[in-house]
């Protein structure tokens, strides 16, 4: 999981685990793939996505992408 690789498996195991997170503690989980999950979700709007503006800049490439395509279809700048 650290080098960003996962097995299907995996993937049902960080969703059963995402949907049984508050929204604030996945958005800081240490899980990419929980952080992707909570970053598309429309729980968080778009006052919490410019809040992580400058976090977002510390996380890996894959996390970046989402948070930009999110951003965008939020029209944030």
């Amino acid at each position: 999981m650290a080098n960003g690789i996962f097995a299907q498996y995996d993937f049902f195991d960080v969703v059963e685990e995402y949907l049984n997170l508050p929204i604030e503690k996945a958005l800081t989980s240490d899980n990419i793939l929980i952080k992707i999950l909570s970053i598309i979700d429309r729980r968080v709007g778009k006052r919490t996505l410019k809040k992580m503006s400058e976090s977002v800049k510390q996380e890996k490439d894959i996390v970046h992408y989402f948070y930009y395509l999110r951003c965008a279809a939020e029209e944030i700048t």
